[in-house]
């Protein structure tokens, strides 16, 4: 592992499509069914997304798209971590389930919360059920669909 993150930083030649294409097959390696998921994805590389990695409609077709500027900053977990998230979000139908709610930012906070406790770390800039639980001071269960978190988020 160690290695492999020293590979990373200290080789800015590797492009972020060869990058992407790596971690997912280390992800394929470890989860094959959310390798598969990110198999299926076309993909876009935009530098002005604000986010490293988002799942978006160009038109009836969902595009993973990478920022590669940041995307190649990632330590190799982290980028693991990153595309099985995005992977989960695809598998439990959130961009199609979601694709017109009137408040997308609380989307963001209940399906991450919900993605994030089947990994075995949140990855970096996503929201967790920890994270929310000490900011509204309440308990919140743990394991429930995106749906229900965000009534519990909506509610506040």
């Amino acid at each position: 592992m160690a290695f492999w993150n020293k590979f990373f930083h200290h080789h800015s030649a590797v492009s972020a499509p060869v990058m992407v294409s790596q971690i997912i097959v280390a992800v394929l390696q470890k989860h094959r069914l959310l390798g598969e998921i990110l198999l299926q994805l076309p993909r876009q590389f935009d530098e002005h997304q604000s986010a490293v990695v988002g799942l978006h409609w160009r038109g009836d077709q969902l595009t993973l798209v990478v920022n590669p500027k940041t995307f190649v900053e990632l330590r190799q977990d982290d980028a693991q971590l990153l595309l099985a998230h995005e992977a989960l979000h695809v598998l439990w139908q959130h961009p199609l389930r979601y694709a017109n709610h009137p408040h997308p930012q609380l989307v963001k906070v209940a399906t991450d919360m919900a993605v994030n406790q089947y990994l075995p770390a949140a990855p970096p800039g996503t929201a967790t059920l920890e994270q929310v639980r000490k900011l509204l001071r309440r308990r919140i269960p743990a394991r429930l669909d995106s749906q229900d978190y965000l009534r519990i988020l909506a509610r506040t």
